[in-house]
């Protein structure tokens, strides 16, 4: 690979991680938009479309969580929500036009400022802490989702 191939490579996958571990709460940006829709955004730009639960999955939040961020990303005109024509109780979810570019514009954002960060840190030491962040991140989460699980150790009474 070529030195812009890593380093491309190495955007996206700061990319990816943002997008994969990077949960709760946060501040709105000056954007306007708050992580959940940004996140939304983010999945919306790699699958094309998708459906409210398999975004509620990705969030891990509720339904009726998803609802009100799509309803406001709707009312913003960055997706489009249809019905499916076979199952009206089905809804498909779209960037629009707007939200697509919108996504690349923030994109772009991103990776001007990953691009900083590698030629401050070096290619090899901000691969380093990308490694380091996703194996701690991906230990946190097998620990959530063990606390998640049912317990099978209660006996009947």
């Amino acid at each position: 690979m070529t030195e812009n191939e890593i380093k491309e490579q190495t955007i996206k996958n700061a990319f990816d991680f943002m997008g994969k571990f990077l949960t709760g709460p946060q501040p709105r940006k000056s954007i306007g938009y708050g992580q959940g829709q940004m996140r939304i955004i983010y999945f919306l730009s790699i699958h094309e479309s998708s459906h409210p639960n398999e975004l509620a999955d990705f969030l891990q939040v509720g339904t009726g969580r998803i609802g009100n961020v799509l309803k406001d990303l709707e009312k913003r005109k960055i997706i489009k929500r249809t019905s499916d024509p076979n199952d009206k109780r089905k809804t498909t979810v779209r960037l629009t036009d707007s939200g697509k570019k919108f996504a690349s514009d923030r994109f772009n954002d991103f990776r001007s400022h990953m691009e900083r960060l590698i030629d401050k840190m070096g290619i090899d030491q901000f691969n380093h802490y990308l490694d380091e962040f996703t194996a701690f991140f991906n230990v946190v989460r097998s620990i959530k989702e063990e606390q998640d699980k049912p317990c099978s150790n209660y006996t009947k009474i």
